[in-house]
């Protein structure tokens, strides 16, 4: 005879306890459809133009689209996803076809054109998904999961910075700074995964070093060793070369806040540096001026930037 337990086989001792989990429930409409669209944007030739850029970054393909979208009614941005390159998703239909959008890149750049193409390539049903959560579907349907993963994404990826799968707080703590120029960085990955118990949201924690968003004299002062301003830039030219090269950076005299990737150092300072002004009204004649004195009257000029792949850059 087994000897029975004095704490009727277990049950006595059992106590419920609450874990901290990072699965989350995802609750969704199964009678609702999600329209896939494909996307296509290519450059216009101006009139005179002998050059016509084939390639469109991925940065400039997201500007397209929120400003055809921002113009036109028709395109509402609060119920589409868009994955910045060939993809967009949008709970009611859209106009299809071929539209017009032109984009400048500052005060003074010339206007770009360029023909942004969409059309329909599918009608994704929520509910197969349903259906494969209940066990009536065999196989997963794995496109309603991109479209449904892109829709989960969205706001992150309009609020925060996006590398990859991650996205990271666009300000960092003041214990998380690494000096040198760089900052720690707290994010999140986060995917869409169908189990036993329905739809789920996994977020898994992230953590990043960046490039502090510092003016760049004060970039210069944490990364390079020895430099404690412009008095320095001669002794030290190769180290602030290395240091700045490739650096994006964002100027903040302009109403545009035009954005430029550093390339290198002149071979002359900002005082040796002259153009000739023309005065736009014609009343007075053109002259010619220094950098110093042109810029005179704007402190802080440049700030050092994250590329925000993403990353929007």
């Amino acid at each position: 005879m087994p000897i029975k337990r004095p704490d009727r086989g277990g049950s006595l001792a059992i106590r419920t306890i609450r874990l901290l989990v990072n699965h989350f429930p995802v609750n969704f409409n199964p009678n609702a459809t999600i329209m896939h669209y494909d996307v296509e944007i290519k450059a216009v030739a101006s009139p005179g133009d002998s050059f016509v850029k084939k390639s469109v970054s991925k940065s400039d393909l997201r500007l397209f689209r929120d400003k055809l979208f921002s113009e036109d009614p028709r395109f509402p941005m609060l119920k589409t996803s868009y994955d910045g390159e060939k993809n967009i998703f949008s709970a009611v239909t859209l106009p299809t076809g071929d539209f017009n959008v032109e984009l400048s890149d500052g005060e003074d750049s010339k206007i770009r054109s360029y023909l942004f193409t969409i059309k329909c390539v599918n009608e994704l049903k929520l509910s197969k998904l349903k259906d494969y959560l209940r066990g009536n579907l065999s196989h997963i349907p794995r496109d309603i999961l991109q479209g449904m993963d892109l829709v989960m994404k969205d706001n992150p990826s309009r609020h925060r910075i996006s590398v990859g799968r991650s996205f990271y707080s666009p300000n960092y703590r003041v214990d998380d700074d690494l000096y040198y120029g760089l900052a720690a960085y707290r994010g999140f990955q986060q995917s869409l995964r169908p189990t036993s118990q329905g739809l789920t949201l996994c977020l898994d924690y992230s953590v990043m070093a960046f490039r502090k968003p510092l003016p760049v004299l004060e970039f210069l002062k944490e990364h390079v060793q020895g430099y404690r301003g412009v008095n320095d830039v001669t002794r030290l030219r190769q180290q602030v070369t290395g240091a700045l090269k490739g650096l994006k950076v964002r100027v903040t005299h302009r109403v545009t806040k035009q954005k430029y990737t550093v390339a290198g150092l002149t071979m002359m300072n900002a005082r040796g540096i002259s153009f000739t002004f023309d005065d736009p009204d014609g009343i007075s004649p053109p002259t010619e001026i220094t950098l110093v004195n042109k810029s005179s009257n704007f402190t802080n000029i440049v700030k050092s930037k994250f590329s925000n792949k993403n990353p929007n850059e």
